[in-house]
């Protein structure tokens, strides 16, 4: 009888140290993973020092032990990675964007000088807010106003009768037109809008299976994000819902509620 306990428990053991095993190996897999996205975002020229905090965090827990729980931070490296790379493509399709703007000779300061911004938060690693107004830069750059070049002033001088004219008939059919242009942004801002809930939506189902098929993220992280998603939903609806209104006001000869 005693022979047999010893054998079980033996088994029971030899079992223990192959799963601890296996979960070592894991956590060494992610870790290794982890190093290899820091060294690509190093290397594509960005900002790497809160992820090299959290390549650190699951360092010293792989040291600890603590296999689950490095796993999870080297998750959190992968995820920052990606988003890291989705932003940058994102800046810099608007630098273009308003460059090509600029070329054509519109007034693109305001949309610059968001982008600013955008590039800012970026380089802190802030990624999502970098997104956010990178958006803002790119609606900017949509309502640009082109520019009066210096080399037209002295036509301007000679012909102003003329031009006055042209820019009286101009000015009423702005005006006429006015209504149109509006309602034509806030259609775009709507459609922008329902891409980035559509965007926001599919980040939630990648997050619903991080957390329960892979489970390869805490309770708290996807709590915490889980909610952040929730309230930038919310938000679009009340900005969509805003937009429409503005729409309605037009609609109806009106520009403010």
């Amino acid at each position: 009888m005693k022979k047999t306990v010893l054998i079980v428990a033996l088994l029971v053991l030899t079992a223990a140290a192959s799963i601890a095993e296996e979960t070592k190996d894991g956590a060494e897999r992610a870790i290794a993973s982890a190093e290899y996205n820091i060294e690509q975002m190093a290397a594509a020229g960005f900002t790497v020092t809160k992820i090299n905090a959290t390549l650190a965090e699951a360092q010293k827990a792989f040291r600890d032990r603590y296999y689950g729980q490095a796993v999870q931070l080297s998750a959190r490296v992968e995820s920052a990675r990606a988003e890291a790379f989705s932003t940058y493509s994102l800046i810099q399709n608007a630098r273009d964007k308003i460059s090509e703007n600029s070329n054509a000779g519109f007034d693109v300061k305001y949309a610059r000088d968001v982008l600013a911004l955008s590039q800012a938060e970026f380089d802190k690693e802030n990624y999502g807010e970098a997104a956010k107004l990178t958006g803002d830069a790119l609606l900017a750059n949509q309502q640009a106003s082109p520019i009066i070049r210096k080399t037209v002033v002295n036509r301007i001088k000679q012909n102003w009768k003329g031009i006055l004219a042209a820019l009286i008939i101009i000015a009423a059919a702005a005006y006429i037109s006015y209504p149109k242009i509006l309602k034509k942004l806030y259609k775009n801002k709507i459609q922008s809008l329902g891409k980035e809930l559509e965007s926001i939506k599919n980040q939630m189902k990648e997050l619903e299976e991080r957390r329960y098929l892979k489970k390869n993220i805490s309770a708290e992280e996807y709590d915490k994000t889980r909610a952040q998603k929730e309230k930038r939903i919310a938000d679009i609806g009340k900005e969509t819902a805003l937009t429409q209104k503005k729409i309605s006001w037009l609609s109806e000869g009106k520009t403010t509620p």
